[in-house]
């Protein structure tokens, strides 16, 4: 069993899981490989870091380029010194900037440099059209290490050989994550845990600079998958595999900047 907190008692401190290998090992997907946080048959592992509310907002008007200071439209628990995605609004797909704060007061948020595009924050025909700002920040990091190669750690819920007790992350910073060219290794993963009701779910968590896909549910029924960023990565970000997965919750989460990935198995069923 793992425990970093626990569903009541998220973990206050700070903690930084580094996963570390530097070959490409085992690449068998029914197995779970190398550099990877696995949860087995009859396995818990339960992650719960110190959620500051609310992962991702809004901003209220235009983030003006040359400015460094944004107004949102909710109430943050954001602090001095986080880290934060300010989504592009252009015509241009990579225009998101990140930012570190710098202060903060009230719903005005002072930010380490001046915006170097125009994020729009406004309505146009009746639609709003406000500019995203996500949470990058987590008191608990979950994290590999590059090696100029692409091939970070991976979280997996590993159902093959039996049913995987729970599986529970809440609150945490997910980066340098994924293996990319190899299927199955992805940085928060469901793989063939059946049902999870209650037992299995992705909530509030930063998943960010990785290295392929985002979160991957496959094989999985009745998970939940709320109130996360999905920033920078390659390929499908929140990818729901085979098609069989039902009763899952995939609602209010945010994804930005993700580029062209390796063309994997799962992703041509003409292969």
């Amino acid at each position: 069993e793992l425990h970093v907190g626990s569903e009541c008692c998220p973990f206050e401190q700070n903690a930084v899981i580094t996963l570390l290998n530097p070959g490409a090992g085992e690449t068998d997907f029914h197995t779970s490989g190398t550099k990877v946080l696995a949860g087995l048959a009859g396995s818990v592992v339960d992650i719960f870091g110190a959620v500051r509310e609310p992962s991702w907002t809004s901003l209220a008007q235009t983030f003006e380029r040359g400015s460094n200071q944004i107004t949102v439209q909710d109430d943050v628990q954001w602090r001095v010194g986080d880290r934060i995605v300010v989504a592009g609004t252009d015509f241009e797909w990579n225009l998101q900037e990140e930012f570190t704060i710098r202060g903060v007061n009230g719903r005005t948020l002072t930010l380490d440099r001046n915006a170097n595009f125009e994020h729009y924050g406004d309505t146009q025909r009746g639609v709003p059209m406000y500019a995203e700002v996500g949470l990058l920040s987590r008191n608990v990091v979950i994290r590999g290490r590059d090696n100029n190669n692409g091939f970070g750690c991976h979280t997996m819920a590993n159902g093959v050989a039996g049913q995987v007790e729970y599986f529970r992350v809440r609150g945490a910073e997910v980066t340098q994550c994924g293996q990319r060219g190899v299927l199955g290794r992805y940085p928060l993963h469901f793989h063939r845990t059946g049902n999870m009701e209650g037992r299995g779910f992705f909530l509030d968590n930063a998943v960010h600079h990785n290295f392929q896909r985002c979160i991957t549910l496959h094989g999985v029924q009745n998970s939940r998958v709320r109130r996360n960023v999905a920033y920078h990565s390659f390929g499908h970000c929140l990818f729901i595999e085979d098609g069989v997965e039902t009763g899952n919750v995939v609602e209010y989460n945010f994804v930005s900047h993700i580029n062209d990935g390796v063309l994997l198995p799962s992703d041509d069923k003409r292969q």
